[in-house]
C-alpha cells in the first residue's frame, strides 16, 4: 500500500493503515473509536463479573420469608443486564477487530456510517444493561428493608443526574 498524504495537514507521508501521523500527532477518528470499544469491552466484562457473583452470592443465601419476590426479581434483572452486557463485550471486540477495506487514515463515508451506527447500538444495549443492573440494586435494597431500597434510588437518580451533566 502506497504511503498517503497526513490527513492532518503536516505534508508528511504516512501510512494508509496508521493510526497517528509520527510528525504532527495526527490521530485517526478510527482510533478514538478503537479506545471507546476497548473501553466498553473492559467495562462491560468487569460489570458482568461483579454481577455474576453476586447472583452465585444471593443463590446460596436462603431468603428471607416475605423478600423471596424481590430477590427473584433481582435475580432476572441481574441475568438479564449480565447477559446483555456479554454481548456488549464480544459485539465491542468484534466490531473493533473487524478488518476494513482500505486506508484506516481515510475511512470510506460508507465504512465510517457503519462503524458508528454499530458504535451507537453497543452503547445503547450498554446503557440499558446499566439500567437493568441499577433497577436490580434498588429490588435489592428493598428486599433489605424499605429505607434501603429508597437509599438505593436515590443513588440511582444522583448517578443518572451525573450522566446528564
Amino acid at each position: 500500500m502506497e504511503p498517503i498524504p497526513c490527513p492532518g495537514g503536516c505534508g508528511n507521508a504516512i501510512h494508509a493503515n496508521a493510526t497517528e501521523c509520527p510528525h504532527c500527532g495526527y490521530r485517526a477518528e478510527f482510533s478514538r473509536l478503537e479506545e471507546l470499544l476497548g473501553s466498553l469491552s473492559t467495562i462491560s466484562s468487569i460489570l458482568t463479573g461483579f454481577g455474576l457473583a453476586a447472583l452465585v452470592q444471593l443463590a446460596a443465601s436462603p431468603a428471607e420469608v416475605g423478600h423471596e419476590r424481590l430477590l427473584q426479581w433481582t435475580n432476572g434483572l441481574w441475568i438479564v443486564s449480565s447477559v446483555w452486557l456479554l454481548a456488549v463485550m464480544v459485539g465491542a471486540e468484534t466490531l473493533r477487530r473487524r478488518e476494513l477495506r482500505g486506508s484506516r487514515m481515510r475511512l470510506t463515508p460508507q465504512e465510517e456510517e457503519r462503524l458508528w451506527k454499530g458504535s451507537e447500538r453497543l452503547l445503547l444495549t450498554f446503557a440499558l444493561a446499566l439500567i437493568g443492573t441499577a433497577a436490580g440494586v434498588i429490588c435489592l435494597g428493598f428486599s433489605f428493608s424499605v429505607l434501603h431500597g429508597v437509599l438505593g434510588c436515590i443513588a440511582v437518580g444522583i448517578a443518572f443526574l451525573l450522566l446528564l451533566t
